[in-house]
């Protein structure tokens, strides 16, 4: 069974966000899980790394990802997406993403 990420009952499957975020033009490379969320049970939590040269902000990619998620989910997976950008792309690769988005020192959101 593949791994998915329950939000409010939504189930989210990873892979097709980042589908989504790989198509933004300045993205290399994002590593997509979940976070314990008190309201929803969970919440998706992306790693985002972008191509040598780029930026992107994360307003920028919330609003990609809204314009073009399964219809319906954007509410969740966009403006309610944990973000961080400029992970580094070694470390993602010697974890899994589940246990490396969960391990990440991320902001109080």
């Amino acid at each position: 069974m593949d791994f998915l990420i329950n939000v409010g009952g939504l189930k989210v499957q990873p892979e097709e966000i980042e589908a989504a975020v790989l198509s933004h033009p300045a993205i290399r490379d994002s590593l997509c899980g979940s976070l314990p969320d008190p309201l929803w049970g969970e919440k998706v939590a992306l790693l985002v790394e972008c191509k040598a040269g780029q930026t992107v902000r994360a307003d920028e990619l919330r609003e990609w990802l809204a314009g073009r998620l399964q219809s319906g989910h954007h509410r969740f997976h966009g403006p309610g997406i944990a973000l961080y950008l400029g992970y580094p792309q070694a470390l993602a690769r010697s974890s899994t993403a589940e246990s490396l988005i969960r391990s990440w020192p991320w902001p109080k959101f």
